[in-house]
């Protein structure tokens, strides 16, 4: 069985998001996009972990979640009929800045941490709390080294982990030519065995990355998880949650094609140039990787 999931979603309690990304609208569109398994975002921010909790439950899926049954009526009512027979899963999910000097560099990493339950959410929140504030914004910006931020993450609970966010990016990541560092392993120290995958976000695919990582150095074989769309193989047998390896369902090239087409197209239809607009979608399909 495989099965589609978005591990890096923000709230509206993040900058530059929008003011409608509750648990319901990212439900409905979890479902139109057929994603089975969501991230809640911003958990760490008192007031959203306040909403995840009035309007979540855990679900049969060790470490996942799903909607109470009066919240899923209202996402049913708003929810497109063909999709109603696909259910969303949601799992705890934030991105975390940290902003320090090392080596006599700044270095300001991005950080996706994941944990299997409330309990351990509060945990991580009261934790990380000492370290800048969690209220300004829900991707709360620490004044933490990137290798005791995961040791905070991994002391929380055995099944807690992180994941370096969109490590090519020059700014604001592990592997970032302007702020980050040259190997995963240099980033996390000791204990970097812990990170087991990485999100490669626009730059690279899955492929690159993984070839590069290796070369620059990381223990293990980590797995590439792409920011547009991921794919994981699941058995019954395993946890949805940690099902690994990822693969990959288009890649970025594939993801910029597409957007490229559908502003054509768009743009097309609106002056009612039908045969144009599918002249392109027609494009589309065949540069697919």
């Amino acid at each position: 069985m495989h099965f589609h999931a978005d591990a890096h979603v923000h709230s509206k309690y993040s900058r530059a998001s929008s003011k409608n990304s509750d648990i319901e609208h990212i439900a409905v569109w979890a479902r139109k996009k057929g994603i089975a398994v969501i991230g809640t975002g911003d958990f760490t921010h008192p007031a959203w972990l306040a909403e995840i909790k009035e309007k979540l439950i855990p679900a049969k899926e060790p470490g996942l979640f799903r909607l109470r049954p009066e919240f899923q009526k209202r996402v049913d009512a708003i929810s497109p009929a063909a999709c109603l027979a696909n259910p969303v899963r949601f799992i705890l999910e934030v991105e975390i800045s940290t902003i320090y000097k090392k080596w006599d560099r700044a270095r300001k990493i991005h950080h996706l941490t994941f944990v299997p339950d409330l309990q351990t959410a509060d945990k991580l929140m009261e934790s990380l709390s000492k370290f800048g504030n969690i209220v300004s914004d829900g991707r709360p910006i620490l004044r933490l080294d990137s290798r005791n931020l995961l040791e905070i993450v991994l002391e929380s609970e055995p099944h807690s982990y992180l994941i370096p966010a969109h490590i090519w990016t020059p700014w604001f990541a592990a592997l970032g030519s302007k702020s980050g560092f040259d190997s995963v392993d240099t980033c996390y120290g000791d204990l970097a065995q812990y990170v087991f995958a990485v999100e490669t976000g626009l730059s690279s695919t899955p492929y690159q990355t993984s070839m590069r990582i290796r070369r620059r150095g990381l223990r293990g074989k980590p797995q590439a998880m792409p920011r547009i769309s991921t794919t994981l193989p699941c058995s019954r047998r395993q946890k949805p949650a940690r099902a690994l390896p990822v693969q990959l369902s288009f890649t970025p090239r594939g993801a910029n094609i597409i957007w490229m087409v559908t502003a054509i197209a768009v743009f097309a239809s609106r002056r009612k140039r039908l045969e144009l607009t599918m002249g392109f979608v027609r494009f589309a399909v065949r540069r697919l990787p």
